[in-house]
């Protein structure tokens, strides 16, 4: 079977697009990498797991997307958040 991965950047700022409300992705395994940290807010919320996932810069979190891990980007509240997501399916 062929691996299918579909990867785009986001951009989290108090003026346009602060959060991402509670969803499950479309795919198999997600991948989020941080690339900064010059923000106050923000976060990955689990909800069923009660974690708020905040990583380092070059960190990535790994989680299955559907079905058990429900989740969301809690606001950013100053600065602008930036991360990389995968979407990976097979």
């Amino acid at each position: 079977e062929k691996f299918h991965a579909k990867n785009f950047a986001i951009k989290y700022t108090p003026e346009t697009q602060s959060h991402l409300s509670m969803h499950h992705d479309f795919s198999g395994i997600t991948v989020l990498l941080t690339l900064n940290d010059a923000y106050e807010g923000g976060g990955t919320w689990f909800f069923d797991q009660q974690k708020l996932v905040k990583s380092k810069p070059g960190y990535m979190a790994i989680h299955p997307g559907m079905f058990t891990h429900y989740h969301g980007a809690r606001p950013v509240t100053k600065g602008s958040r930036y991360v990389v997501l995968s979407f990976n399916n097979w």
